[in-house]
């Protein structure tokens, strides 16, 4: 694994419409074909959605775990992300 950094002209336009770091994870999905992009804020996701970016949230992610048998619920992930101030 290497650490990337998005092209500028990819993330200065996305800079003005998400935070900067919503944005530079949609800069480089962009530029990484078949990428997925990790984003829980609304406003990332559907900017996200505009650029046909495939994209997954937090409880997408424990969905997927629970399928695939490597939690056995999804409440108390839930719960546990509210209580560190995490908001999905």
């Amino acid at each position: 694994m290497e650490i990337q950094a998005p092209e500028a002209l990819i993330l200065e336009p996305l800079s003005i419409l998400v935070d900067r770091g919503e944005a530079e994870a949609i800069a480089l999905a962009q530029s990484t074909p078949d990428s997925t992009v990790l984003l829980d804020d609304a406003q990332a996701r559907r900017v996200a959605e505009r650029l046909g970016i495939r994209r997954i949230g937090t409880v997408g992610i424990l969905r997927k775990a629970k399928k695939a048998g490597l939690i056995v619920e999804l409440k108390v992930y839930i719960e546990q992300l509210r209580t560190n101030g995490i908001y999905i």
